[in-house]
């Protein structure tokens, strides 16, 4: 799935010409990751989009853990997010001059560990899709907010992890 993503992400950015305007944008922020608990598992994370004249974008994703938290109703171990790294393709609807929607579908990969297990690291695949928009303060730096459903392939986080994120824009 991830070759087939970049695959898809080279042919769109080869073929730009046919594009027109191109926009790119980077943003940073908070990112919280919640299982079936009310804990969050909080990280920091940095993106960086291209979209272009159709609508259409492409996306990078990477986020660093910050916390040890309890992802599990049960409360038996406590896991840190160490990386997590997801590639997605965009839509986006300009809502005006400031203000847009999107929603994106990837594919990511998340590496968890635990202190209680030493040495002993999960790695998670798998799906991840959600909706999401920016205000924009000025025209080059605003606002983002986005919710994301990542369906984790290992049976210990239930099916998958509910993320939400509220960062600093950059649009170039």
């Amino acid at each position: 799935m991830i070759k087939m993503l970049s695959a898809t992400a080279i042919a769109l950015l080869i073929s730009t010409p046919a594009f027109g305007d191109i926009e790119f944008g980077t943003s940073a922020g908070w990112t919280g990751y919640n299982g079936d608990a009310e804990e969050l598992l909080n990280a920091g994370s940095i993106r960086g989009t291209v979209y272009f004249d159709n609508g259409l974008g492409v996306e990078a994703e990477a986020s660093f853990g910050a916390n040890d938290a309890d992802l599990d109703s049960g409360g038996t171990v406590e896991i840190k997010l160490d990386s997590e790294y997801v590639g997605y393709a965009l839509y986006k609807w300009d809502l005006n001059d400031r203000t847009d929607l999107f929603v994106r579908l990837g594919y990511g990969t998340s590496t968890f560990s635990s202190e209680q297990f030493p040495g002993d690291e999960v790695d998670v695949d798998g799906p991840s899709f959600g909706i999401g928009g920016h205000f924009f303060l000025t025209q080059t730096f605003g606002l983002r907010a986005d919710y994301r459903r990542f369906e984790a392939d290992e049976d210990d986080f239930e099916g998958g992890l509910d993320v939400i994120s509220v960062s600093a824009a950059l649009r170039f």
